[in-house]
């Protein structure tokens, strides 16, 4: 969801400023959120440490990657070691899985390290596999929250399996893939809501779209989607697995972040 600003950017730092001085946490919380994931990020970068935590404490534990990903680097190191370990599994737990490995690459070596340690006695998110991709490629864009059916899986059980998903876990097509779990077609959901109950998936499905290999560099991934147009990519390792998927906003992002080099 995006936040569209209700205050002017100085006339919200004033506020802010404020309710930080009068410990008014209900208000501090308020203020955030009626400011963007940006401009938040701006306004923490102008604080004092103790007020750069504090405020960012603040954040809804699903926006935190996103304000933190808009830090300065002195702003994100001084507020992940503030942070204690329940809070970091917190935010971590809560954001989308490109999110939450862009938060573990931004710890300290220790801090990683025990993340990582703690990965690896339970991963519920699958993050562990991700932090082996470069930053740089398709892989370390990707995110695993997608929807995916076996070609054999009819209408009625993906139709069941889709309204018990979360929400916000499910990816914008519909993939298919076969035993080794290579990618073969795709169904948009209204397709689905469309097709016989009884139809499989494979009978009803569309070809594959093209798809990302894992170690493509992200120049090439963001070609790609202009090319394309494309809002949503599948991404694929060896012999065709999905894996994951790259969507528009993480694109957005990355341009972004040229931009903002080249300036």
């Amino acid at each position: 969801m995006v936040l569209h600003p209700v205050f002017s950017f100085r006339e919200l730092g004033t506020r802010l400023s404020d309710v930080l001085l009068r410990r008014n946490d209900a208000g501090l919380k308020e203020l955030i959120g009626k400011a963007g994931d940006e401009e938040l990020g701006q306004l923490i970068d102008t604080m004092a440490a103790n007020e750069k935590v504090r405020t960012f404490r603040a954040v809804p534990a699903e926006r935190q990657p996103l304000v933190m990903d808009e830090l300065s680097e002195y702003s994100q190191e001084i507020v992940l070691r503030s942070l204690s370990k329940e809070e970091l599994a917190a935010m971590i737990g809560a954001a989308e899985s490109d999110d939450a490995v862009d938060v573990i690459q931004m710890l300290d070596d220790a801090a990683r390290a025990r993340m990582v340690a703690e990965l690896r006695r339970h991963d519920p998110n699958g993050l562990l596999p991700l932090l082996a991709y470069g930053e740089e490629t398709a892989g370390g864009l990707m995110k695993t929250e997608f929807t995916r059916f076996r070609t054999a899986a009819t209408v009625e059980e993906a139709r069941r399996q889709l309204a018990a998903a979360p929400a916000k876990r499910v990816s914008q097509q519909i993939y298919v893939v076969d035993d080794q779990d290579a990618l073969v077609g795709t169904i948009v959901p209204l397709k689905l809501l469309q097709a016989p109950v009884a139809a499989t998936l494979a009978e009803v499905m569309q070809p594959a779209p093209p798809s990302v290999p894992s170690i493509m560099d992200q120049e090439e991934v963001a070609q790609m989607f202009d090319e394309r147009n494309a809002v949503e990519l599948p991404v694929v390792g060896p012999k065709g697995k999905l894996i994951g998927i790259i969507t528009a906003d993480d694109i957005f992002d990355i341009a972004s972040k040229w931009l903002q080099g080249i300036r």
